[in-house]
């Protein structure tokens, strides 16, 4: 045994237990580093990686088109935040172009009665202005235990705990035609929020209700420079299994994919620029 180990070991036993710390070498981080950069010279991170799902490529864009062109004028007043209601821009980091505009589209065309969010802030402006916009009688249902953005004023309802600490009963509110609205932890982990969502909720919605996940890349890989931050995340490849191994979901739109392959998909977004669509929205059959 490496000298080196034995230090390793002796501190670990007899100093760094008592601080519930631990020592590790490097050589697990240099060998995950190898790993990764090996798959991005074999272009892993630029290629769809999984079979795309048969419900992504049956699904029909068109009436998400549809509702873009209606809403392109009332839109336009997300552009900056002196234009609208509730200091929307789409210059922010977090939900912007393409994303911004569906999500808007979506609201103003499909009228839900709640709007339940699991991860508040740009989109709960989004959301709220489309409501003023289309006059709707939609609740903004706001979950989040520290939303980005100071938003309570623009929601009905706030609920400032983790999702998987809500009593199970708030999601049996919902109804066909209302929406769940994911931006969670994007990690599947013990008793955390995405499995909470993904495994106790989801199967007991009704049929009928439309559901957002946002960051999902499918069928291509997070991107690379995800991985270098280290932000571990995994949730998307629930996702995938849940679309190859079940027919419960219908896909509404599946921004990257269509970003990547449909062809004139920028000409629907007069605000992109370099965005990237990270959303999918799905409707529980």
């Amino acid at each position: 045994m490496a000298i080196s180990t034995v230090l390793k070991n002796w501190i670990n036993c007899n100093v760094m237990n008592k601080l519930n710390l631990k020592v590790e070498t490097l050589t697990i981080d240099r060998l995950e580093e190898q790993r990764i950069n090996a798959l991005y010279n074999a272009d892993h991170f630029e290629k769809a990686i999984f079979p795309v799902p048969s419900s992504i490529l049956k699904s029909n864009p068109e009436p998400i088109f549809q509702s873009l062109a209606e809403s392109k004028l009332n839109r336009s007043k997300l552009q900056r935040s002196e234009l609208n209601d509730v200091g929307y821009t789409y210059k922010n980091d977090f939900y912007t172009s393409p994303d911004a505009d569906v999500l808007y589209a979506i609201v103003s065309s499909y009228k839900p009665n709640i709007f339940m969010e699991v991860g508040s802030g740009n989109s709960t402006k989004i959301t709220r202005q489309a409501i003023k916009d289309y006059q709707l009688s939609t609740q903004i249902w706001s979950i989040d235990p520290q939303p980005r953005a100071e938003i309570d004023v623009l929601c009905d309802k706030v609920l400032r705990l983790p999702v998987e600490r809500l009593e199970f009963n708030s999601f049996l509110e919902l109804s066909s035609g209302d929406i769940l609205f994911i931006d969670s932890s994007h990690k599947v982990m013990t008793g955390n929020d995405v499995t909470f969502l993904f495994l106790n909720v989801l199967p007991s919605l009704p049929s009928g209700i439309i559901l957002h996940i946002h960051d999902i890349f499918l069928p291509f890989e997070y991107p690379k420079h995800f991985i270098d931050e280290k932000r571990n995340w995994n949730e998307q490849y629930l996702v995938q299994a849940i679309l190859d191994f079940s027919d419960s979901f219908e896909v509404l739109w599946a921004g990257h994919f269509l970003q990547k392959t449909h062809q004139g998909f920028h000409n629907h977004f007069e605000n992109i620029s370099d965005g990237t669509a990270q959303s999918l929205w799905l409707r529980k059959i």
